[in-house]
C-alpha cells in the first residue's frame, strides 16, 4: 500500500507528480485529501504508469455516518464530483469489485 497526500495550500507553487517514477501497477494506493481537481491527479498517476482502466474509490467524509463514495475508472475520473469535505482517494486494483458493482448498478437503471 502506497500512502500520498495530495493536499497543498492554495497559491503554492504548482503541486509536483504525486509519485515520482513508476508506480507498480499492481500497487494499491491511498491519496489523502486529493484536492478538488480529480483530473489532474488521474494525470500525475497516468504519468506515472498506471493504466487508464484502473479502479478508483473516492469517499469523502469517511469517518462519519454520511460518507460518500463514488467509484470511476482512472480515465474517468475527473468526472466525478467532490467537495470541500476531507476526501480519500482510493486507486488500485483492489477495488475492481467496488467499480464492477456500481457499474452493475448504472447498468440496471439505464434499462
Amino acid at each position: 500500500m502506497i500512502v500520498l497526500s495530495g493536499h497543498h495550500a492554495a497559491n503554492a507553487e504548482p503541486q509536483p507528480d504525486l509519485w515520482p517514477g513508476a508506480v507498480p501497477e499492481d500497487a494499491t494506493i491511498a491519496v489523502y485529501m486529493p484536492g478538488q481537481d480529480l483530473a489532474e491527479v488521474a494525470a500525475s498517476l497516468i504519468a506515472s504508469g498506471l493504466p487508464p482502466g484502473t479502479p478508483c474509490v473516492a469517499v469523502t467524509d469517511t469517518s462519519r455516518p454520511e460518507a460518500v463514495w463514488q467509484a470511476a475508472r482512472l480515465r474517468d475520473l475527473g468526472e466525478l464530483s467532490t467537495s470541500a469535505a476531507p476526501t480519500v482517494l482510493l486507486v488500485g486494483q483492489a477495488f475492481e469489485a467496488v467499480l464492477a458493482r456500481d457499474e452493475q448498478k448504472q447498468a440496471h437503471l439505464t434499462q
